[in-house]
């Protein structure tokens, strides 16, 4: 039987089978160790610098920061605000529109108005420098794109009308009174809008600091100085020309040595300089509105038209605090409870006028109060079920006196005919180009809830496709 192994094999040397041994080759290091003998530092980067701060061979990062170049010149202090706050009340861009009858006199009066229900009034100059003084218009109203500032004559502004030119003929009765009414309604409905209307026609005829005061009756109350001078600036401004002409009737006791037959114009002129003196001034400037007038010259006293913007801030608590750091409620502000005074009728206007509130629906607080006294004064007048109050919720005593006595009426939206009458005035001014037929001027009404002035407007002209 033949062997495993080849005999020839057996004379070769055992040596030349065996395998050589490799020559070991030397392992690469990694640049650091984790044994402590052998550790390595790492290889710094150019961005990486020692701090010689610190110890142990601590880094830091640097990075070089981007300047901002500026280039244009830096606001102005108060250039935002005044910017924010700008009124612009014509645009040249837009069309002139032809036979567009003014605000005047002649043509405000009731009668004169049902017969223009549905077209537009333009203001005059004399009457826009006035209610820009009174701080009339907002930003949010569209009065920069038309070529004039213009508004619209709507059922309500008759009423309106009705309404002052009743007090103008109760003031020259022998018990003239003034009458009280709150506008609410829906937002963009047009109750900013119907104030200034009326402020227009009664031109047209003719945060801050506060301090504790007493009032008449011994009451504490927070004046405001430097709000008080800036209303009084307003009102120099917007009637400078009635003012400049009457005196004052009797002596008023003031910080300040005035001449017996002093301007109520110069009077207000050096209160709005000086807001030390600014709540003394609006006291007297309250009580000579409302004295009787009397024979001489500069002795005689017009009606007078209140009006109040916004006025569910005055029915809550303030942000101001007295010193038991407790909230200050609204009323007790002082120059909020003299408004308040005049709307409730505990201070009477003996040569008549008129006081008028209106409520804000885009900037309003929560006022449960002032919500439920309204819709249950509108639902009285309307004849139907008046609501209840929610027994497990508290009333403001205090609203509930500010307005005892006080009418509400309810800016509902425009009818057809007066929501056709703006389309055209819309579309002679270049903005509306569409054809203002029966069946689009349907639809636009309907888009806007039914008539409301906001709506119409958005879904006319300020669409955005």
């Amino acid at each position: 039987m033949p062997g495993a192994m080849c005999l020839r094999c057996l004379t070769r040397s055992i040596s030349s089978l065996e395998r050589p041994i490799t020559q070991l080759q030397p392992l690469a290091k990694a640049a650091f160790s984790t044994t402590a003998n052998f550790q390595k530092g790492v290889k710094k980067s150019a961005s990486l610098v020692k701090n010689g701060s610190q110890t142990g061979g601590g880094t830091r990062l640097r990075l070089k920061k981007t300047k901002r170049v500026v280039t244009g010149r830096p606001p102005q202090p108060g250039e935002r605000k005044a910017i924010r706050k700008r009124i612009v009340l014509s645009n040249t861009n837009a069309l002139e529109i032809r036979g567009l009858h003014r605000f005047q006199k002649d043509n405000i009066s009731a009668s004169s108005l049902e017969k223009m229900r549905g077209s537009f009034l333009a203001f005059d100059e004399a009457t826009i420098d006035a209610l820009r003084a009174l701080q009339a218009f907002k930003t949010s109203q569209s009065w920069s794109m038309f070529r004039t500032a213009a508004t619209l004559v709507r059922h309500d502004t008759i009423t309106l009308a009705r309404v002052i030119e009743q007090q103008t003929t109760d003031s020259a009765g022998d018990n003239p009174s003034a009458a009280s009414l709150v506008l609410f309604g829906e937002r963009g409905s047009g109750k900013s809008v119907l104030q200034l209307q009326a402020m227009s026609q009664e031109l047209t005829i003719g945060t801050t600091s506060y301090q504790p005061t007493v009032d008449s009756v011994g009451k504490t109350v927070y004046a405001q100085p430097h709000l008080t001078a800036k209303l009084l600036e307003n009102i120099l401004t917007a009637n400078e020309s009635i003012l400049s002409g009457m005196r004052l009737s009797k002596k008023h006791q003031l910080p300040i040595s005035i001449p017996d037959n002093i301007s109520i114009a110069r009077l207000l002129q050096l209160a709005s300089r000086d807001p030390s003196i600014a709540w003394p001034v609006w006291q007297v400037l309250m009580q000579e509105l409302s004295s009787t007038p009397q024979k001489g010259e500069g002795l005689h006293r017009p009606p007078v038209l209140l009006t109040l913007d916004s006025m569910a801030h005055f029915m809550k608590s303030s942000e101001y605090l007295n010193e038991d750091v407790n909230s200050i409620h609204a009323q007790e502000l002082a120059l909020v409870a003299s408004f308040t005074s005049f709307l409730n009728g505990q201070q009477p206007m003996r040569n008549g006028g008129l006081v008028l509130a209106a409520t804000s629906g885009s900037n309003r607080p929560a006022t449960p109060t002032l919500d439920f006294i309204l819709a249950e004064r509108h639902a009285a007048m309307k004849k139907q079920a008046k609501p209840t109050w929610d027994p497990y919720m508290e009333r403001d005593a205090l609203v509930d006196r500010a307005l005892q006595g006080v009418q509400a009426h309810k800016i509902e939206g425009l009818t057809k005919d007066e929501a056709k009458g703006a389309m055209e005035y819309y579309a002679l001014s270049g903005i509306l180009r569409d054809r203002i037929t029966d069946s689009f001027v349907a639809e636009k009404w309907t888009i806007s809830g039914g008539g409301v002035m906001g709506e119409l407007e958005r879904s006319c002209i300020r669409q955005k496709f």
